[in-house]
């Protein structure tokens, strides 16, 4: 395998220009990838944090509650920052508000409120006022959902697109394009590679042998390409955060 290791360098070192080419294709889809992911997490927790700001960090909350329900909220793990809150449009005579926020914020979130209701004995809603939640859920309790809030997490209705869904349409898109464009850097030199791996089989190398001459390839240009293009992302993404909060 040292062999197989040597040769693949020296096949590198002798076609400089396509190596270059190659790491640099690399590099630069990993720069898009990492900047695009960075720059798309920043900007959303700035969007969820002025929405904190404005309108609360609760993610969800339970209406018509006795004060045992409450307590009971209070001890679920699940749930964090368990308090009383103000509802606009309760009734005077209407049981506790209580707002709280998910320790773990997923798709899963739907199920698992629903299932707490049912846990801390929430009265059901009448079937005509069960609503649709995203995600197929059905919401048959009495809990209102932060849905602009939790939107940001990448969460909301199926049938609209999430600012999440976008994002990750357009990673796979990079990722695609990326693909594209180390393919041909690698099909350029097809030929010489054809003839460089038949040289290497007249004088005994095995197919698997022969194999491996190409996974290296790939190995030692990925490991330099994918590094240098991840941390000229972070330091791309960096300077374009501090310029806009400038």
């Amino acid at each position: 395998m040292g062999i197989i290791f040597k040769l693949t360098l020296r096949y590198l070192k002798k076609n400089k220009k396509r190596t270059r080419a190659t790491i640099l294709g690399i590099a630069c889809t990993m720069i898009i990838l990492t900047t695009i992911s960075l720059f798309a997490n920043t900007l959303m927790g700035m969007i969820r944090e002025s929405i904190r700001e404005d309108q609360g960090s609760w993610h969800l909350i339970f209406h018509d509650l006795d004060q045992e329900q409450y307590e009971s909220l209070k001890e679920n793990k699940k749930l964090c920052n368990v308090s009383e809150t103000e509802c606009e449009d309760c009734e005077p005579d209407a049981g506790l508000c209580v707002a709280a926020e998910m320790k773990n914020v997923s798709w899963r979130m739907f199920v698992r409120t629903q299932k707490i209701g049912k846990k801390i004995g929430m009265e059901q809603l009448p079937e005509e006022e069960w609503r649709r939640l995203p995600y197929r859920e059905t919401g048959k309790y009495n809990i209102t959902y932060h849905i602009e809030l939790l939107e940001y997490y990448g969460l909301n209705d199926e049938t609209s697109m999430s600012v999440g869904g976008i994002i990750n349409v357009i990673v796979t898109m990079v990722m695609l394009m990326g693909c594209v464009l180390i393919y041909n850097a690698y099909s350029i030199s097809t030929f010489e590679k054809l003839r460089y791996l038949g040289t290497l089989g007249s004088i005994g190398a095995s197919k698997f042998q022969r194999i491996c001459v190409v996974y290296w390839e790939g190995i030692l240009e990925g490991l330099i390409g994918i590094p240098v293009g991840i941390g000229a992302g972070i330091l791309l993404t960096n300077g374009i955060v501090k310029w806009l909060e400038n």
